[in-house]
């Protein structure tokens, strides 16, 4: 499979460079690194998992080739890391800088927007055009095995989940309640639903699953009895629980578990 799915941008003068597809976008290591003032790539990678960096099977997948820098010119460096989007988002959050949130929202940003355009122009055709509405049909039903429409993720918390909850989140009229009544619960673990995955979720949470072809319902579908109150604005996109939600019980979707 070949793609010719490319972002090229500039951060503070300096490039960001993305390939891959919008729904598998892949990340150049090196611009990542100039950005943040990271001069040892490898070394900042030493942790990382394997899900982290793009594989040698994905490349293939992809036809990818990476270039590098010589002089005034490009050429061609298969050594170059690429990192997925976990890995970029991971990589960036872990190096501390300054400028590690301003990056993050700007290559979300850059990511969410390919993806709008690659789903509008999946749906911009001539319904008189029944083979053109044909193909487009079939990837339309690709698309819907490819982006994932809910993300689960998992934290270990050991604690008083509103701890581990942004402020702007929270409902501060239902923990100040709990805690009226008695200590704040000791939960294991905390897992959010949301249709919307931030860089910071991915750097901070772990992925448990990714949920394809639900509708927006679907996010507020599930039993409510492990749910965390938070305010009603942050409820619209995400849903907190203290269990693992029943997602299997979803109707008409597929799950993927990472």
């Amino acid at each position: 499979m070949t793609t010719e799915f490319s972002i090229n941008q500039w951060f503070n003068n300096l490039p960001i460079r993305i390939i891959g597809s919008p729904e598998e976008p892949f990340f150049y290591a090196a611009d990542l690194a100039a950005v943040l003032g990271i001069k040892n790539i490898r070394s900042s990678l030493i942790n990382a998992s394997e899900k982290d960096i793009v594989s040698a099977e994905q490349r293939r997948k992809y036809n990818i080739t990476t270039y590098k820098k010589y002089g005034t010119g490009m050429r061609v460096d298969p050594t170059m890391i690429l990192l997925t989007e976990r890995g970029a988002y991971g990589f960036i959050y872990r190096s501390k800088a300054q400028v590690a949130g301003p990056l993050q929202d700007f290559i979300a940003d850059l990511i969410h927007k390919a993806r709008m355009a690659s789903k509008t122009s999946l749906g911009s055709i001539d319904p008189n055009d029944t083979k053109q509405l044909r193909r487009v049909t079939n990837e339309l039903d690709t698309y819907k095995t490819k982006i994932a429409t809910l993300f689960l993720f998992k934290m270990r918390i050991d604690g008083d989940p509103y701890n581990f909850i942004p402020e702007n989140e929270i409902d501060k009229y239902a923990r100040d309640m709990s805690n009226k009544y008695g200590p704040p619960e000791t939960v294991k673990n905390l897992y959010k639903l949301t249709d919307r995955a931030t860089p910071l979720d991915h750097a901070t949470f772990k992925l448990y699953a990714k949920i394809y072809d639900s509708t927006k319902e679907a996010l507020h579908s599930l039993p409510s009895d492990d749910m965390v109150s938070i305010t009603e604005e942050a409820h619209k996109h995400i849903v907190y629980f203290t269990r693992k939600p029943p997602i299997e019980d979803l109707e008409g979707v597929s799950i993927e578990y990472c």
